[in-house]
């Protein structure tokens, strides 16, 4: 286990993997369900990754 972060957030990482699996191997929801879900956590992390990028260049624009 790497040491840069604490034991518990590995541990909450497994077992939101394993949630993730099991409600899908399981069909335990619907599919639906599943395709929006990601839609919505790809969409979240995009305009997430987007925005911090331009304020990584507004901060180093400001700096020069």
């Amino acid at each position: 286990i790497a040491k840069t972060h604490a034991r518990h957030v590995h541990v909450e990482r497994a077992v939101m993997m394993t949630g993730g699996i099991v409600l899908r191997v399981g069909n335990l929801v619907p599919e639906v369900f599943i395709a929006v879900f990601y839609t919505g956590l790809g969409a979240s992390l995009l305009l997430a990754g987007l925005l911090f990028g331009r304020s990584y260049f507004l901060a180093r624009k400001a700096a020069q």
